[in-house]
């Protein structure tokens, strides 16, 4: 009978689990994993950000070794984020729902929250006024590896990890968001801000 019972809870188990999807549409024809840059773009268009380990830039793509892409399909549906390594997609991924328009706001210095993607934080505060990039070691933690990170305690982990300053003017604190592989893991408030020139 414990078999029987270790059974079921090894396939509830495996039911509840986090996944990344496997495939989406775009103009009516499957986009999934293994698809070339040049297929996705013919059927989805170009992205709204591609960053390019580290690099982004906007409305185009650029050559690197690997790129996350984000597509904005609007408030109906779910923002796509798509990585390709060498050139070929090995992930799928969601944003949450996207949103009317993707040109660049401007946000107020409590906008800037640990959690935001680099495409969300773009859209809602526009560039930072400053940046700084590196690629790091890192122990693992429990959210690596989409939430399995945590039994690999004493290992480490290459990230791309990146500063981002926002000045929101003289009267306001300085905003120093730390980016991770895309997403902020940690915001910090800085010095007084300066006037812009």
């Amino acid at each position: 009978m414990r078999p029987i019972i270790a059974i079921f809870f090894a396939a509830a188990a495996l039911l509840v689990m986090p996944e990344a999807e496997a495939a989406f549409r775009c103009d009516g024809q499957i986009v999934e994993t293994g698809d070339s840059r040049l297929r996705v773009r013919s059927l989805c268009g170009e992205p709204d950000l591609v960053d390019a380990a580290g690099h982004y830039y906007l409305g185009h793509a650029v050559a690197a070794d690997s790129e996350t892409w984000y597509y904005n399909f609007g408030p109906r549906q779910l923002i796509r984020v798509l990585r390709f390594r060498r050139g070929s997609l090995i992930d799928i991924d969601q944003d949450g729902y996207g949103f009317r328009s993707t040109g660049e706001g401007r946000c107020g210095s409590f906008d800037v929250v640990e959690g935001l993607s680099k495409f969300r934080l773009i859209v809602q505060c526009g560039q930072p006024d400053d940046t700084e990039i590196a690629r790091v070691l890192r122990p693992v933690g429990p959210r690596d590896y989409r939430g399995y990170g945590a039994h690999l305690k004493g290992h480490r982990v290459e990230v791309v990890r990146e500063r981002w300053i926002y000045n929101f003017g003289p009267d306001q604190l300085l905003r120093i968001a730390w980016i991770e592989n895309g997403r902020v893991v940690d915001v910090e408030v800085g010095e007084r801000g300066y006037r812009s020139q």
